[in-house]
């Protein structure tokens, strides 16, 4: 009886070591996976990722980094135009829902930007966008 009751502690004791690795190697596949795709908006990162799928001979390599070059811009560019856009949008929606909600609620609105990093690249500072919006309930 006192075998059956160690090997079942042995094995939960496995299972639970099992579930922990199985746990952190989870975690770190994931968060290897979302720097690639942040990395992929970064010259280095883009020119890593693409020569990392095309695996160019070194005489490539001198003839498609300037192209590179290029699309690196371009595609960190556009990333920022989106960032924009999306803090733009954000905005527009805290207008809307303004008159139904508490100042309490709108502060916590209005601070959601910075805790999730809204348009963190480049993100313009209040009244330095494109239309320098005053909030409403602070006029």
């Amino acid at each position: 009886m006192k075998r059956k009751i160690t090997y079942a502690a042995l094995l939960l004791i496995m299972l639970i070591i099992g579930f922990t690795i199985g746990f952190l190697v989870n975690g770190r596949l994931v968060r290897s996976k979302v720097q690639d795709l942040h990395s992929y908006y970064t010259p280095a990162g883009f020119h890593r990722q693409l020569f990392r799928t095309i695996e160019p001979t070194p005489e490539q390599i001198d003839q498609i980094k300037p192209i590179l070059n290029q699309y690196a811009g371009k595609n960190r560019e556009l990333l920022v135009e989106f960032k924009h856009t999306q803090y733009d949008l954000y905005e527009e929606l805290i207008e809307e829902l303004e008159p139904y909600l508490t100042e309490q609620q709108i502060e916590r609105l209005q601070e959601m930007p910075r805790t999730r990093n809204l348009g963190r690249i480049n993100q313009p500072q209040p009244n330095e966008r494109r239309g320098k919006r005053t909030p409403r309930h602070n006029r």
